[in-house]
């Protein structure tokens, strides 16, 4: 009986020593930390795999993000490997580490089967559009310009292989195969491009008609100067919101002549027309913007993480418009300048040259000025 009693009591003290040790923070065993954001590293190839260096000793992990696939890492004695996977035309690798850390490299395959690893600075990225510019100004060629733009773009993306006259133009196939054939596969494109030529060739057809005489002639009775000239164009601007393409097309040819009379110069008439295009689309509600708005309103509602508001994309949409400030400041700013007569820069001497001489635009060649009278009516 005693021994029975000593059993218990040993039991107890047992279960009692278990409890405690359970409480204790002291006696739980640490979870392995979560890998932590990679920041400052180098980026190599040793045989054949991708080598992350960051002169730390000791074992680590991190993680990373490669082209929106998130990666991690196992570093030990401050290098961790993962495997190369190129061919001899290459790829792009967008690395994003931490929040804002981002690098760009190009990883490609040579012939003896080593891989060669590019960094390609970010501020490269600006390249391209101050080239197609840059030849556009000089030249005054937008289509060669816009062209070599894009080319310029394909080389940087393509490595930057100057040592090799193949790649170099290999970049300039890469430009008609996949930057301009495979451009017009995609459907969006090419309803752009068939409702931009529809659009030209009604506004053609109308010009030709005499539809875009009587036009005039109807605007003519309310454009009694400059000021009201340039109004009624922010006006027809504002009224043709569907579409900034058709908005462009009709404004402009329509209202050159009503400009014209009164000497306002096409650099200003140029400005109105694409001031009030694209702000005006951008905030009607009923445009053809409005697709293409809501898929990104769609898609950033679909990232974010306990969005349960009974809300659709349209209804976000018009709820958001109150901050549409640079469509509402952009058009508050053009009647600002109309009323105001205020012009700076270029376009104060456009204006001058216009009201002095009657030259509404600068010397263009014999080209220009007979595609310009192809819309006259017949």
């Amino acid at each position: 009986m005693k021994n029975l009693y000593w059993l218990t009591f040993l039991s107890f003290c047992c279960l009692l020593t278990n409890s405690y040790s359970q409480a204790d923070s002291l006696a739980v065993l640490p979870s392995a930390p979560a890998p932590g954001p990679l920041e400052n590293y180098a980026l190599g190839v040793e045989n054949g795999t991708l080598v992350f260096s960051t002169g730390e000793r000791g074992r680590a992990t991190a993680s990373i993000s490669i082209n929106g696939e998130e990666q991690r890492l196992a570093f030990q004695d401050g290098k961790a490997s993962m495997a190369a996977e190129a061919d001899a035309l290459g790829k792009l690798l967008l690395i994003k580490a931490g929040k804002k850390h981002y690098r760009l490299y190009h990883l490609s395959q040579n012939t003896d089967r080593s891989f060669r690893l590019r960094k390609i600075p970010m501020w490269l990225s600006v390249i391209p559009p101050l080239v197609a510019i840059f030849l556009a100004l000089i030249f005054r060629e937008v289509i060669i310009s816009l062209f070599v733009g894009v080319w310029a773009g394909a080389f940087i993306a393509g490595g930057m292989r100057i040592d090799s006259f193949y790649y170099f133009m290999l970049s300039f196939l890469e430009v008609v195969q996949r930057y301009v054939i495979n451009a017009l596969n995609d459907s969006a494109h090419l309803a752009i491009l068939v409702f931009s030529l529809l659009i030209g060739g009604m506004v053609a057809i109308i010009s030709r008609n005499g539809g875009m005489a009587g036009v005039v002639q109807v605007f003519s009775r309310y454009a009694q100067s400059p000021k009201s000239a340039q109004f009624i164009t922010w006006l027809l601007g504002v009224a043709i919101f569907f579409d900034d393409y058709a908005n462009t097309l009709i404004v402009g040819n329509t209202m050159r002549k009503v400009t014209d009379q009164f000497k306002v110069s096409r650099e200003k008439l140029a400005y109105i027309v694409d001031s009030t295009a694209a702000p005006v689309a951008a905030v009607a509600f009923i445009t053809t913007w409005i697709g293409a708005e809501l898929s990104y309103i769609d898609d950033g509602i679909a990232g974010l993480k306990g969005f349960e508001a009974d809300m659709t994309a349209y209804a976000i949409f018009i709820a958001s418009l109150k901050y549409s400030y640079y469509p509402i400041l952009t058009l508050s700013f053009i009647l600002m300048l109309i009323f105001l007569r205020r012009d700076y820069g270029p376009m104060y001497k456009a204006e001058i040259r216009a009201r002095k001489t009657g030259e509404v635009s600068r010397r263009m060649s014999a080209t220009e000025e007979s595609d310009l009278e192809d819309l006259d009516p017949v």
